[in-house]
């Protein structure tokens, strides 16, 4: 309806999170079973495991994300090769879940190995950009230099775009820039 407040009917936050709790667990009684009998294909199954690792995320359960997201890459590696494009996000998205936890190295090497996926050809700059601000983030106490630099190639693979997708990215660069710590100025010489 024209001129209806969307917020009327919406449930409150708690509701939401008590109903994407629901859904993970859904989804998780769902795909086990339906992976041993053939009833779904591996990559549709995959696909469930991987939305159900970024909402135990969302949740706040980096932990049980890890593992769901590992799960998922087990299915589709052996499908469609280790090299495969696709399976860049995924990588991503259990790197965000490991530098929750404080596994940066393996959150790193997860995420050099998506860059490596998504520049080895043209891919989405999206997801090009979504690795590369991750990879910025893992590296923003081991090497800030590299660090910026991901970032503002982050940017300029989105820069311009109006699309929700590259302005959510665009949002994320400006959070980042403004909670990143900076270099000290030069003192200038007496």
């Amino acid at each position: 309806m024209p001129g209806a407040d969307p917020n009327v009917n919406r449930p409150a936050r708690g509701d939401r999170v008590e109903r994407r709790h629901a859904l993970v667990i859904g989804v998780d009684a769902y795909a086990e079973p339906a992976l041993r009998l053939g009833g779904a294909t591996g990559d549709s199954i995959a696909a469930n495991i991987d939305g159900m690792a970024r909402a135990l995320l969302g949740l706040g359960r980096a932990e049980a994300a890890i593992v769901r997201h590992r799960e998922a890459l087990a299915i589709t590696e052996p499908m469609l090769g280790p090299d495969n494009v696709l399976h860049a996000a995924p990588l991503c998205a259990l790197a965000l879940a490991l530098i929750e936890v404080g596994r940066i190295d393996e959150a790193q090497a997860s995420l050099e190995r998506a860059l490596r996926l998504v520049t080895a050809r043209p891919y989405d700059p999206h997801v090009e950009a979504e690795v590369r601000l991750g990879l910025a983030r893992a590296l923003a106490t081991t090497d800030p230099g590299r660090s910026r630099v991901m970032v503002d190639e982050a940017e300029a693979l989105v820069a311009g775009e109006t699309s929700p997708r590259a302005q959510r990215v665009l949002r994320t660069i400006a959070d980042w820039r403004s909670a990143a710590p900076r270099a000290p100025e030069p003192t200038p010489a007496p």
